[in-house]
Parts: structure tokens; C-alpha cells; sequence
């Protein structure tokens, strides 16, 4: 763009072309990632986790629809080259997860929350509605743990403990400094979506989707009831083999 102020002629040419380079660049991923193993994965940990959620969003909050949502965005990121936006993406999941089981039994907070979704933290309790509605990932964190004191589920405790740390982690995406430090290299929208950095991706991804499928599935009454065969062979392929084992060999659930 050579000119201060170019006529709307000349940005409807500059529009043009960078679209029509966008679609070169989209079109070069989406012939390249079907050979990656861990696009592939990615792919794969997606699907599974949307066929699950899927069945536990009967007659649930639409946080569960939402949490699905961004499950299956993750490949969509990815082919458009957008890994900064799916590791955030990651992150968002997480927050909608671990609302789910306090929402899911306070409704006042959950209307709240609709009417005021921009709000931040609120940290007055003299206002006890706003106050439980607008609050920092950890508390909700820690209601959980609260709830299951008096109903102890290890694998329910050990998926939390996954979405916090992973949460923590996937923090340095959102901060500033992380696309600062690319401030010397050439200037690109797009994302290196290169097999080392998609393998780190798919190691956090599949982590965080397999906990977040069990602690769901832990505050829904019923959970696994609620799961049909395809539903549940998912369940079972996405948390790993040793948790599901585990799963089964306790009293799951967190209701």
C-alpha cells in the first residue's frame, strides 16, 4: 500500500488479492495436513470429543453445546493456519468446561452471567449473585474439589487437576509477549503449522479434551447413562485406556 490515502478502487484491489492469497496459502495446508500424523490425531481427538459432548448436551446448559463448538474448531484453526487462535481456543474451552458443574446447579448465577457476559471479576459480596457469577477460573475450580469431598471420585479429581494446569499453560498464549517475540520476522498472518509444533499441539489438545469429557460427563446426572455405544466408545478411546478402567471401577460422578 504505497499510498497515504488510496482511492476505494485501490482497496477493493488490495481486498481482492488478499483473499485470493489467502486461499493460495489455505489451499497449500489443506493439501499438506492430511499427511501429518498428528493433524490427523487432531482431527481425531475432535471428532471425538464433539460425539461425546454431543450426547451430553441433552438437556444441558448450552455451555456443553459451546464447549463442543470450539472441540471440533480446533482442525478448522489449524487448516486456516490459525495455531496461535487454536491454542487460545484450548483455553476458552477449559474456562466453559469447569463452569459447567457450578452453572449447571445455579441457575440465578447462570442468568446472571448471560445478562452480563463481558463483566469482569466481581469482588464484592455485599452483591452475592454477581459475585459467584464473575469469578476467577479457580474458584470454580475449587467448588468442584468442595464437591467432591463428600463425593470422592479420582478421576474426576485427576481430570481438574489436568484442565488447571493445562489452563495455566495455555495462559502464555493469550498474553502479549508470546506474539511480541516474532516482532523481527517477516511479517505473516499466518501461522508455521509444521509437524513439531502440531504434535505439541495434539499432546495439550488431546489432554485437556479427554479431562474435560470426564468431568462433563461427572456433573451431568447420569453421565455415562446418557452416552449411546458410539458415544461411549469415543469416551473410552479419547480418555486412555488406564482412565477408563478407572471410571469403571468407581462410583462416578460428582451428584
Amino acid at each position: 500500500m504505497a499510498k497515504a490515502l488510496p482511492h476505494s478502487k485501490q482497496i477493493a484491489q488490495e481486498l481482492n488479492q488478499y483473499l485470493r492469497d489467502l486461499q493460495i496459502e489455505c489451499a497449500a495446508a489443506a493439501k499438506s495436513l492430511p499427511t501429518s500424523p498428528s493433524y490427523r490425531r487432531i482431527f481425531k481427538n475432535s471428532l471425538a470429543c464433539s460425539a461425546v459432548l454431543g450426547s451430553l448436551a441433552r438437556r444441558e446448559l448450552p455451555l456443553v453445546r459451546a464447549s463442543r463448538s470450539i472441540a471440533a474448531r480446533c482442525s478448522l484453526l489449524l487448516a486456516c493456519r490459525q495455531l496461535s487462535l487454536a491454542y487460545v481456543d484450548l483455553r476458552r474451552f477449559i474456562e466453559m468446561v469447569v463452569w459447567v458443574p457450578y452453572f449447571r446447579e445455579h441457575r440465578k448465577e447462570w442468568a446472571e452471567l448471560l445478562e452480563n457476559p463481558g463483566q469482569g471479576f466481581t469482588r464484592d459480596p455485599n452483591f452475592p449473585i454477581s459475585f459467584c457469577a464473575h469469578r476467577e477460573l479457580q474458584w470454580y475450580v475449587s467448588y468442584i474439589k468442595e464437591r467432591l469431598r463428600k463425593n470422592p471420585c479420582a478421576a474426576i479429581a485427576g481430570a481438574v487437576g489436568v484442565l488447571s494446569t493445562a489452563y495455566c499453560a495455555l495462559s502464555s498464549h493469550v498474553h502479549a509477549a508470546t506474539s511480541a517475540s516474532s516482532g523481527g520476522k517477516r511479517y505473516a498472518p499466518l501461522d508455521d503449522v509444521n509437524e513439531p509444533r502440531l504434535r505439541a499441539y495434539e499432546h495439550t489438545q488431546r489432554a485437556v479434551l479427554g479431562s474435560a469429557c470426564i468431568v462433563i460427563a461427572g456433573s451431568c446426572r447420569n453421565g455415562l447413562g446418557k452416552l449411546d455405544a458410539v458415544g461411549r466408545a469415543w469416551f473410552d478411546w479419547l480418555i486412555g485406556t488406564g482412565k477408563a478402567k478407572q471410571v469403571r471401577a468407581e462410583s462416578f460422578g460428582m451428584v
